[in-house]
């Protein structure tokens, strides 16, 4: 699926606004970059008294002069090397955890969701990479021996060039399993 700033915006507003939070957007006219300022309801003060955070959510890392200008962004939402994620509801987490706020149901629930999901990723990559290991390890010990039948067998390893050993080793491995 594609990142898309609005798109991914408007989900993640939605998010805090039922969470509590006001959400003032803005846009990039220069690019599809948009740009949350969000802020939590103060009861004490019975009024919005932040610390505002400001949300950039965007494809490409921000121009140095955009943040020299208007600050750089306090969470980056997008595909860039700057980003934290580019999912709606990961964002929200993260907002809600600045204002220490839990995440209501139906945010925990998705956000549990994607948690099982990338738990199953990465426990497929750990079987990937120990399958690829154990296999990279029986190719170096089916060499090795290989390279000790052919030195058993007088071939003296220095004087046979790499492109020459390697075809020895070859020609001994089809006469073994032929």
């Amino acid at each position: 699926m594609t990142f898309s700033p609005s798109t991914v915006s408007a989900t993640l507003t939605a998010i805090l606004i039922r969470h509590g939070l006001r959400v003032d957007t803005d846009r990039s006219s220069l690019s599809s970059s948009q740009y949350l300022t969000v802020d939590r309801y103060d009861e004490v003060a019975d009024d919005y008294t932040g610390p505002e955070l400001k949300v950039r959510l965007a494809t490409h890392e921000a121009r140095p002069t955009y943040e020299r200008m208007n600050g750089a962004a306090d969470i980056e939402i997008g595909t860039h090397s700057m980003a934290c994620t580019e999912n709606a509801s990961d964002a929200a987490a993260r907002v809600l955890r600045r204002y220490a706020m839990e995440p209501d149901k139906t945010l925990a629930s998705v956000l549990a969701r994607q948690a099982t999901k990338v738990e199953a990723a990465r426990q497929a990559r750990v079987t990937l990479e120990a399958e690829c290991a154990a296999r990279d390890a029986a190719a170096a010990e089916d060499i090795a021996r290989l390279d000790a039948i052919l030195v058993g067998r007088g071939y003296v390893r220095a004087e046979i060039g790499g492109k020459k050993w390697r075809e020895k080793r070859a020609a001994l491995r089809r006469q073994m399993n032929g």
